[in-house]
């Protein structure tokens, strides 16, 4: 069995996304000529899927730290990966909150990008939310 190592991913996000989070969430993120990133550590085997801290990392600073989505202890809130189509680079976190009182499961759906990949290393984009789309 591979010996897991820390792998060293970076998280690159919108300006538009970073305003919107908690300010506490935002002291993570540095800046650099208008972009915004954080880093945070895999603990896993080389070459395997960093799925499960990827959704874990974003639930916590992009969901839970966003006022808009209004999360609370009472909500049920799950995350899953999807790829798109057979691309390798591109992927979209589905995501998933149901609200206390409220039988209906509301979704949004963050869209990233795989920017670099290297040993040891791995940087990731995320390009927008479901307003991506939105025809404004």
């Amino acid at each position: 069995m591979d010996e897991a190592k820390k792998i060293v991913c970076t998280l690159i996000i919108p300006s538009k996304i970073y305003r919107e989070l908690k300010a506490e969430v935002r002291e993570l993120f540095a800046e650099e000529e208008g972009v915004f990133s954080v880093q945070f550590p895999a603990d896993t085997a080389e070459n395997t899927f960093l799925g499960e801290f990827i959704c874990a990392f974003c639930e916590v600073v992009l969901i839970m730290n966003n006022p808009k989505y209004e999360i609370t202890e009472e909500c049920q809130l799950s995350t899953e990966l999807l790829r798109f189509g057979t691309s390798e680079e591109s992927y979209c976190l589905l995501v998933n909150i149901k609200y206390p009182g409220s039988d209906k499961v509301h979704h949004d759906t963050l869209y990233f990008k795989e920017v670099s990949q290297s040993l040891g290393f791995y940087t990731f984009e995320l390009l927008g939310d479901q307003t991506l789309f939105s025809i404004d």
